[in-house]
């Protein structure tokens, strides 16, 4: 959960939109960070690397919302 005006976040404006604002970015650099924390670890296993492995690894760990499950082939 990320801090709002009354628990230490940023102050929101009349109405309300700083917050908000905030909220969406903070949570972008979030999963954006974890992303490439997947790929720099991905990137470390000695070649050929499994592709498999990467994207089951990013379904794993982004929220479902974001991340759609692949389909058999």
């Amino acid at each position: 959960m990320l801090l709002g005006p009354d628990d230490g976040g940023p102050e929101a404006d009349e109405a309300g939109q700083a917050s908000a604002a905030w909220r969406v970015d903070a949570y972008s650099r979030f999963v954006a960070h974890g992303e490439a924390g997947i790929v720099e670890a991905w990137l470390s296993l000695p070649p050929p690397r499994d592709r498999r492995l990467f994207v089951s690894a990013v379904e794993a760990m982004l929220p479902t919302w974001l991340a759609a499950r692949s389909h058999p082939a």
